[in-house]
């Protein structure tokens, strides 16, 4: 079978250890420790790079993602101005490639069923651009909430 460092395993359910055995997945790989953190500007604000970058000074902006932003683990966007104003949201950046990827035209209609916590939801309700609709459920009341 396959060996793990006891730190790293021990902290998993029995039941997630039993798939990642059961599928050849050492759990060495999810030993990752500075994951970075992603910001994705609110396209109604005139928030502009250079005020990002001032307000955030280790934010680097995505090259593939226009309007996304890569912040080192560490770094507390909540004391941020423009989070407060709603300049800027934390997103993941799996969910902003989704957005990207279905190219979302204002009057269409959208469902995202896998929206919580929302910040893609969000993010596709911009993309219609206050013209269209976007309905999101999820099947997981804890997150749903933790938004």
């Amino acid at each position: 079978g396959i060996r793990w460092h006891g730190a790293v395993a021990s902290h998993f359910p029995p039941a997630f250890r039993a798939f990642l055995e059961a599928n050849g997945v050492h759990a060495d790989n999810y030993s990752v420790e500075d994951v970075p953190r992603y910001i994705r500007v609110n396209p109604r604000s005139a928030l502009t790079q250079e005020e990002v970058e001032r307000q955030l000074p280790r934010s680097e902006p995505v090259g593939w993602l226009p309007g996304y932003y890569r912040l080192p683990a560490d770094v507390k966007i909540a004391a941020c101005d423009a989070y407060r104003r709603g300049d800027l949201y934390g997103i993941d950046l799996a969910s902003g490639a989704a957005v990207a990827a279905l190219g979302v035209l204002p009057g269409e209609a959208v469902l995202d069923m896998c929206c919580a916590p929302g910040a893609k939801l969000c993010a596709l309700a911009d993309a219609l651009q206050l013209s269209g609709s976007v309905t999101g459920v999820d099947v997981s009341e804890e997150r749903l909430f933790s938004g």
